[in-house]
């Protein structure tokens, strides 16, 4: 439908590094925001300091991270965490945070297929696949002065060429692992005295195609919505902790804090209460 689209043409603004899109900015080493998506850092068309595109801060956390309050809440008493992912979805991982005064919200989901992560020199890159997959190829990795986001990471000036042989070593055949973005790591300093960074982008084989973490604070309730990609309900299952809570198109009782689930507008629907809670769906 026309908000699904509308929302992966969001995705694609919000994540190339070519114009209409925040990072092209970036690349043209804006420091403010300018009022026109055209232009260059040679050539200006308009406004170079200007807010006229500095209002999607709410999106990340309500669309792509998914977290809201839910219809009739007062002070995040309800709470409704529904990413608006669809089939056609590029981005492949996302994590937020919102404090409250009840605590903090946390939703972080990953897709099968691909998983990125990056650090400033001296921090580390932490990959992790989803439930039950493993690292099976690395797809960028680059220690100097890449550019972009997750699925459009670039090489620009410098980059160790070292880079992916070290990812593929530390991560290949694992579900998880981390990598220091060091000199000594890498080999060497790819580029004297300049400030360095660690791009990463893997892709991951087996288990869940979906992964959500979700934390509820005290005192709360939640209706969590996990997508099923245009899957019939009836046909995925969706597991807490490894314990099945969705099976053959019906909630599955037991596991502690759902109360329920139902299928609704291509999502599996779940209620829960405070506590912390790992959902992996499998096709």
């Amino acid at each position: 439908n026309r908000s699904s689209d509308l929302f992966d043409l969001a995705v694609t603004i919000a994540s190339q590094v070519t114009s209409p899109g925040w990072g092209w900015m970036v690349v043209q080493q804006a420091t403010t925001l300018w009022e026109s998506w055209h232009g260059s850092q040679f050539v200006g068309v308009s406004s170079r300091n200007h807010i006229m595109f500095g209002g999607q801060g709410p999106w990340y956390y309500q669309a792509v991270a998914g977290i809201n309050m839910a219809d009739g809440g007062l002070g995040w008493d309800r709470i409704r965490i529904q990413p608006r992912l669809t089939q056609n979805t590029t981005l492949v991982s996302v994590s937020a945070t919102v404090g409250t005064y009840r605590g903090e919200i946390y939703s972080s989901w990953a897709q099968a297929g691909h998983v990125c992560g990056s650090s400033d020199e001296n921090g580390a890159v932490t990959l992790q696949c989803p439930t039950g997959g493993v690292v099976s190829g690395v797809v960028f990795a680059s220690y100097g002065t890449p550019n972009g986001s997750c699925g459009h990471f670039q090489v620009f000036n410098c980059s160790s060429t070292n880079s992916a042989s070290v990812v593929e070593k530390m991560c290949m055949g694992k579900s998880s692992c981390t990598i220091q973005a060091s000199n000594q790591v890498f080999g060497g300093d790819p580029c004297l005295d300049v400030r360095k960074h660690l791009d990463v982008e893997v892709t991951c084989s087996g288990g869940a195609v979906f992964s959500h973490t979700i934390q509820i604070p005290v005192g709360s309730v939640a209706e969590i919505h996990v997508p099923t990609f245009g899957a019939d309900a009836m046909k995925v299952t969706v597991t807490e902790s490894g314990i099945a809570v969705w099976e053959k198109g019906k909630y599955e009782p037991g596991q502690k804090g759902i109360t329920g689930a139902m299928a609704q507008d291509g999502y599996v629907v779940f209620n829960a209460g405070s506590g912390r809670y790992q959902l992996d769906l499998a096709v």
